[in-house]
């Protein structure tokens, strides 16, 4: 049986409800509905009975936005701090003003708070202005962070692009972008079949050239042969453009960075295995 409709519960608290008036409002039972607040701000009506069985007004539930409101000022988590709240929220939740041991402040979620142990420090290594990882260079430090606490980076690619990176995604990603675009866009231009043509040549015992090169104890290497990537980015370092062609400096050697070279074709012409100096008689 329903408790009594009029038993005054105006200032009673259950969780993150908090009951306010009495409303002239009844349900389709006809009990009574009391205007009640919830610790994430929002405002709700509900029956004694209804009242006393919900723990908040619906934010905690996994069915849309979460919106938790609990106060975390002074909590630590790991090497993390909650100081004080910003007035903003993320998916729901109250950004907290943090403070890491490592002297970092960072923004968090209250879930973030709770995942996280620290800014990044900890998980995170710090770059250097200067370092390089494939097209990226990193050349300047930011003080900004990602969502997750992490410290922004300031990066420039090979193709020009300047962009704000972790040092996980620094350590992580060959360049901006732009080589993964490049490699679906290369996949049928020259660059991409010379790479397929020496993997022919070379691995190919049905190729008309294998004769040449694979048979001859010609191969390419490891790197090159499992991957496009690999062997566009010498390709660039090492000045490709459409007209060169890869020549090998040692024509009894491999296919590998130490061994090769774009040149002209007359250039080339002149390193050809069947080339050879006119006896003096």
């Amino acid at each position: 049986m329903a408790s009594n409709n009029f038993t005054d519960i105006t200032g009673q608290k259950h969780d993150m409800l908090t009951v306010i008036r009495k409303t002239d409002m009844r349900d389709n039972r006809r009990h009574i509905l009391w205007e009640i607040l919830c610790d994430c701000g929002k405002t709700i009506y509900l029956c004694p009975d209804h009242f006393r069985r919900c723990k908040s007004c619906g934010c905690t539930r996994y069915a849309g936005n979460i919106n938790i409101a609990s106060d975390i000022s002074g909590k630590r988590n790991g090497i993390l701090t909650a100081i004080k709240p910003t007035g903003t929220k993320k998916n729901g939740y109250i950004v907290w003003e943090c403070l890491c041991d490592c002297g970092n402040i960072v923004y968090l979620s209250t879930a973030d708070f709770k995942r996280r142990n620290s800014c990044g420090c900890l998980t995170h290594k710090i770059l250097e202005i200067g370092q390089k990882y494939f097209f990226l260079t990193v050349i300047a430090k930011t003080d900004k962070y990602d969502k997750y606490g992490s410290l922004l980076y300031k990066c420039k690619c090979k193709c020009g692009t300047i962009k704000e990176l972790t040092a996980w995604r620094f350590n992580n990603h060959k360049s901006c972008g732009c080589l993964r675009g490049e490699n679906h866009s290369l996949s049928h231009t020259k660059l991409h079949n010379v790479w397929k043509n020496i993997k022919q040549r070379c691995n190919n015992r049905n190729d008309k050239r294998y004769r040449s090169y694979g048979a001859r104890g010609i191969s390419i290497c490891d790197e090159w042969n499992k991957s496009f990537s690999s062997f566009y980015i010498w390709s660039i370092e090492k000045g490709y453009k459409i007209g060169l062609s890869i020549d090998r400096i040692d024509n009894d050697g491999n296919y590998e960075p130490n061994n090769c070279r774009w040149t002209t074709t007359k250039e080339q012409n002149l390193n050809r295995r069947c080339s050879k100096p006119k006896s003096n008689k």
